[in-house]
């Protein structure tokens, strides 16, 4: 399967401890990696993306603008992990 097929990533946790995050943290790292290598050999038309339809879901799902791509990078770790990923106990 190519990075351009893919649509969503979900990782199933039994338990959510920080170690679990954490892990699947790096696991969306990598993903994202994936993602951000396959736009940038992009050129042309190619490199055009609509993304219209998934951020209007995205709002309706969630109340909130989605971040533009490369904003992540800026996010205080807070806003990454808060409650209780960042104290070691489990969140069901």
């Amino acid at each position: 399967m190519h990075i351009r097929d893919v649509m969503a990533v979900f990782e199933i946790k039994e338990t959510l401890y920080f170690a679990e995050l954490k892990d699947a943290f790096q696991h969306l790292g990598e993903v994202r990696e994936l993602e951000k290598q396959y736009r940038a050999s992009l050129t042309g038309d190619a490199a055009l993306v609509d993304l219209r339809r998934p951020n209007r879901a995205y709002a309706e799902v969630t109340g909130q603008d989605p971040l533009e791509f490369g904003a992540i990078e800026s996010l205080p770790a807070e806003k990454l992990c808060s409650g209780p990923c960042s104290t070691g106990t489990p969140a069901h």
